[in-house]
């Protein structure tokens, strides 16, 4: 299971269960990754609070990208030395290609979300290259 589209690769090793079948972890196992280790906590009111679960020191660098959160595509990243992903050091937040946030370090914050217009995307325009960390055409 490939949990970052940033660039690394982390794969997970998930045995399967005999009597559940292959796919039993599947929407499981990745929201512990997404709520639990990365952070993100779903809320409703139009607050996006980031609660990682890594201590500091223990990765280098993660990256979450294309996540849905209440009509905001959402990437979040973070990078120790800042040399990674080029972005700076620390974790950042996008929202639908813009940054929204930086936090110098793995300690719970939060971001007021801006109400948005729900993002449509030109069928010219592949899906990766709307969020993606390499695609700079939306970037201010």
């Amino acid at each position: 299971m490939k949990a970052d589209g940033c660039g690394s690769v982390l794969t997970w090793m998930i045995m399967p269960d005999k009597d559940r079948g292959k796919d039993y972890n599947h929407s499981g196992f990745i929201d512990l990754i997404i709520s639990g280790l990365i952070g993100l906590r779903p809320r409703s009111d139009g607050v996006l609070e980031i609660h990682p679960l890594l201590p500091e020191g223990v990765w280098d660098h993660f990256c979450l990208d294309l996540v849905l959160y209440h009509d905001h595509w959402l990437t979040i990243l973070y990078d120790r030395r800042g040399t990674y992903y080029g972005k700076g050091a620390g974790l950042r937040v996008f929202d639908q290609g813009f940054e929204i946030a930086i936090h110098q370090d793995l300690s719970p914050f939060e971001v007021k979300l801006k109400e948005v217009a729900v993002f449509q995307r030109s069928p010219d325009l592949p899906l990766n290259a709307i969020l993606h960390h390499n695609y700079t055409g939306a970037q201010p």
